[in-house]
């Protein structure tokens, strides 16, 4: 076994752990905070000058299963949802798409 979860069965993975995070995780916004300072990025730029510049990305994120986030951009007034498997897109991650009405 390659330990690879991909397609149908990350999906099937990851929202088998939904119902289960708060324990692994008793504090979510605290544990999600912890997690959302380690996506700092730093990006080294060549200037004109021909010397380096330092860039700084920063991102924040939390997890949610997919039907929260059907119900999210439903909300949102989004019709005609579909997700797009990882296998049928060639992207890594899950795609939805919507229309907006």
């Amino acid at each position: 076994m390659s330990g690879h979860i991909g397609g149908e069965s990350a999906r099937r993975f990851h929202d088998s752990l939904a119902e289960s995070y708060h324990l692994l995780y008793p504090d979510w916004d605290a544990a999600i905070t912890d997690q959302g300072r380690a996506l700092d990025r730093f990006q080294l730029l060549p200037t004109a000058e021909g010397s380096l510049s330092v860039r700084t990305r920063r991102a924040t994120y939390w997890a949610i299963t997919r039907s929260q986030l059907a119900e999210l951009i439903s909300a949102g007034g989004f019709t005609h949802l579909r997700w797009h498997e990882p296998h049928d897109s060639g992207f890594l991650q899950p795609i939805l798409t919507a229309r907006a009405e």
